[in-house]
C-alpha cells in the first residue's frame, strides 16, 4: 500500500485531529484515512455523500467507509449474503459450499 507524508501540519489543526482519533477509537493514521476517504466520496443528489460500493449508512444517515465496513455487525453480511445468493442460479447447502471453499486446505 502506498505511504504519503504531509509536511508543515499546524501543531492545532494536529492536536485538533489526535483528539478527533481519540474520540472515535481510531489512531492518527486511521482518522486522516476515513476523513480522505469522506472528503472524496462520491455526491449524491441532496448533498449527501456515498463512497463506492453498497455500503450501509451509519446512525447519522452518512454511508460507511470501506474500513468502516468491516466492524458491521453479522446482521448486515448475513442479509447481504442471502441476496447475492437469491441471484445465483445453483442449489448448494451449507455443507457443500464449507467442503468447496476447504477442499484441499487440509
Amino acid at each position: 500500500m502506498a505511504s504519503v507524508t504531509i509536511k508543515g501540519v499546524p501543531e492545532e489543526l494536529l492536536a485538533r485531529l489526535k483528539h478527533e482519533a481519540a474520540g472515535h477509537r481510531r489512531s492518527l493514521n486511521g482518522e486522516v484515512l476515513y476523513r480522505l476517504e469522506q472528503s472524496i466520496a462520491a455526491p449524491v443528489p441532496g448533498g449527501a455523500r456515498r463512497t463506492a460500493g453498497p455500503y450501509p449508512n451509519d446512525v447519522h444517515g452518512r454511508p460507511l467507509t470501506v474500513s468502516e465496513c468491516k466492524d458491521l455487525d453479522a446482521e448486515y453480511w448475513l442479509r447481504r449474503v442471502r441476496e447475492i445468493r437469491d441471484h445465483l442460479d445453483m442449489d448448494a447447502t451449507t455443507e457443500e459450499i464449507i467442503a468447496a471453499r476447504d477442499y484441499g486446505r487440509k
